[in-house]
């Protein structure tokens, strides 16, 4: 069985950055349950470090791809979090490794910081993961999301989450989306229905077998290995390329992913 395994390719990372947790909008449903008016932001130095570490780690076992989430709180409303996104370009720009990164963001920012996101990188693509919440909908300004659309780079992407609830009602909105998709047949609009604060969409994943690369790191720099529950700091921070039983229901990233998913069988009958 062990010689089978470890024919298994390890060759996607995926790391979760939450640069801080604070926010403008103070949603009742927030699923993150975050301190919204908390003051801790990830310094930027040990961004760059972790990021150079990561790529030293990629190399090292030759993996060959990496998606980087960027999050909040609410990052657009700050100028100075687009030298987080600066630091990426110059740590991966000229690498063979392939780097995806996702931003995600109520869009509330000034129109100025996503038209320099969107011009930033030349080799990494983008998707911008615009969340339109109706607690807020007063501050929603779909002029100037279809003015994004109209301009954004041919490699990047846009996904709008629309969150509805029973108990806001947002007259024509949907009417308005479905506009939106004409404008750019790229763009992906998902619904979800708003469940009470800290809900979680869990998945149905204990006892699947997988080979799921997927880290989070918070303001404070802790490093979490989500899926083998190993916490690192920079110093220690390693990749472990090893095959791994999900313990627990989760709203895993990989689900969908062929190259992550091992059918239980197939390492049963090896």
């Amino acid at each position: 069985m062990q010689s089978k395994l470890s024919k298994l390719v390890f060759n996607h990372i995926n790391i979760n950055f939450t640069l801080t947790e604070s926010c403008n909008f103070k949603c009742s449903y927030c699923i993150q349950g975050f301190n919204q008016d908390s003051p801790i932001v990830l310094n930027i130095n040990y961004f760059e470090l972790i990021l150079k570490k990561l790529k030293k780690e990629i190399i090292k076992n030759k993996i060959t791809s990496l998606d980087i989430t960027l999050m909040g709180g609410e990052l657009s409303t700050q100028i100075n979090f687009l030298n987080y996104f600066e630091l990426i370009n110059k740590v991966f720009e000229n690498s063979s490794i392939e780097v995806h990164v996702n931003f995600l963001t109520n869009f509330s920012g000034n129109f100025n910081f996503f038209e320099k996101l969107n011009n930033m990188f030349n080799k990494i693509s983008i998707t911008f993961d615009i969340s339109i919440h109706p607690e807020y909908f007063t501050k929603i300004n779909l002029s100037k999301i279809i003015k994004f659309i109209n301009i954004i780079d041919n490699k990047n992407d846009i996904i709008i989450n629309y969150l509805y609830s029973n108990y806001i009602f947002i007259p024509d909105f949907e009417l308005e989306l479905d506009k939106l998709k004409l404008l750019n047949k790229k763009i992906i609009i998902n619904k979800t229905l708003i469940r009470k604060a800290g809900y979680i969409d869990k998945k149905r994943t204990i006892g699947r077998y997988c080979n799921a690369l997927y880290y989070l790191v918070f303001p404070d720099g802790k490093i979490i290995d989500q899926c083998r529950q190993k916490e690192f700091n920079f110093i220690n921070f390693k990749v472990i390329p090893k095959i791994i039983e999900c313990y627990r229901e989760c709203p895993c990233p990989f689900l969908e992913k062929e190259f992550v998913q091992i059918n239980k069988n197939q390492i049963i009958n090896n």
